[in-house]
């Protein structure tokens, strides 16, 4: 009988301690679940930033309108206030008449 000293010669090579073969198998078979886990947990996280991304792009898009409604509403409200202090000033003018008027005859 030929064969290793650890591993008699009738027993089939299978049954002794795992061949190299059979080691890189399973080296290749671990190997290959790390990675598939690795590309689903890269996925998982690929598919949050596109979600954060997209939340964040609809927030801009939400800042920007509000701040063109904001900037019609200054508009309007400017517009507004010119109006307000034109007339005033006519009224002042208009009092400064009255007074005036009223001083002159109350004068002569």
């Amino acid at each position: 009988m030929v064969g290793r000293k650890d591993q008699p010669s009738d027993t089939p090579p299978s049954l002794g301690a795992p061949s190299v073969t059979e080691t890189l198998l399973r080296s290749e078979r671990e190997a290959r679940q790390r990675a598939e886990r690795a590309l689903s947990e890269a996925k998982v996280s690929e598919r949050d930033l596109q979600t954060r991304l997209g939340h964040a792009l609809l927030e801009r898009d939400e800042a920007r309108f509000a701040g063109s409604r904001l900037d019609g509403e200054k508009s309007v409200l400017t517009a507004a206030l010119d109006t307000e202090r034109t007339a005033r000033m006519t009224a002042e003018k208009a009092l400064q008449r009255a007074l005036a008027s009223n001083i002159s005859a109350k004068a002569g």
